[in-house]
């Protein structure tokens, strides 16, 4: 079978090539109405697919022939990612270090420094009008994130999960789709959401002592592990210690249990799993018909 390779095209009257490539037959229905943020370089184009898209066109923005081929890769590779989760009708589940780790992007996002020279001030006043100024009050962005972190605070004791689909579901679906991922089970989806409210309190937070002049590190700001894809090369049918813990989490979560006892409970899967590696090494028989131990 030939595959063809999608390859950037010149376009007449620019010297920086175009990225084009057709919407799969099988998926153009599904894709109506569907906005997609575009990775090109360090930019996020976002684009809207309508019933009379028949091709995904972007610009490159770079003559660079070098910059605009891993360009091209880049978004050669985001396609595919959202082509295989749309194909996916299966619910993924999620465990809760990817939830975490997902939820990371939405503190990054809000935890950074503000660019005073590229910012806009909008002030809603009682009579209706609007002010707008160029660069950022201080006293202005305080006094929004007290508010903002009062409101989450209050969204933590509802735990509605509505009010935080709402709020954060439509930036989860992006993210899912730049992991592969079309949708995921009910149960990690509450504890995504979940997880995405605790890290923009925690951005905001940080937001809030920087308008005070209080740049120092944030303590909590390594607890975000990297975004891994789960394994799935364990043998059929198997289930290994960690994965049960896992398992659990994603219900216990959902159900308010303290982060620390899933910890506890990992800590000491972890060291059972060892253990057992110690005394029945892997390709023991008896231990591989009951689990699979992760190394």
């Amino acid at each position: 079978m030939l595959y063809r390779l999608v390859r950037p095209m010149i376009r007449k009257g620019s010297r920086n090539p175009q990225f084009v490539q057709r919407i799969p037959t099988d998926l153009r229905d599904q894709m109506i109405g569907m906005r997609l943020n575009l990775p090109v370089g360090d930019a996020i184009v976002p684009i809207r697919i309508t019933a009379s898209t028949q091709a995904i066109r972007v610009s490159l923005k770079s003559a660079d022939p070098t910059e605009a081929k891993n360009r091209q890769a880049g978004l050669a590779g985001y396609l595919e990612r959202v082509f295989a989760a749309l194909r996916e009708e299966r619910p993924i589940p999620l465990t809760h270090r990817q939830a975490v780790a997902l939820s990371g992007e939405i503190y990054r996002a809000w935890a950074k420094d503000i660019d005073l020279s590229d910012s806009i001030t909008l002030v809603n006043n009682d009579d209706g009008s609007v002010e707008i100024s160029r660069g950022v009050d201080m006293e202005v962005l305080k006094a929004a994130c007290a508010d903002q972190l009062e409101k989450l605070d209050r969204l933590a004791e509802d735990d509605d999960p509505e009010v935080l689909e709402k709020m954060f579901g439509p930036l989860v679906n992006r993210l899912l789709f730049d992991k592969g991922i079309h949708r995921v089970d009910a149960l990690s989806r509450h504890m995504v959401l979940r997880e995405f409210r605790r890290a923009l309190r925690q951005a905001l937070e940080v937001q809030h002592r920087k308008t005070e002049g209080v740049y120092s590190l944030d303590a909590q700001s390594e607890r975000f592990p990297e975004w891994q894809a789960q394994h799935t090369d364990a043998p059929s049918g198997s289930v290994s210690l960690t994965g049960l813990v896992d398992a659990w989490w994603r219900e216990a979560s959902a159900a308010g249990h303290s982060e620390s006892t899933y910890e506890s409970y990992k800590k000491a899967f972890s060291t059972l799993a060892e253990f057992l590696k110690c005394w029945f090494p892997r390709g023991t028989e008896p231990v591989r018909r009951i689990i699979s131990i992760e190394n």
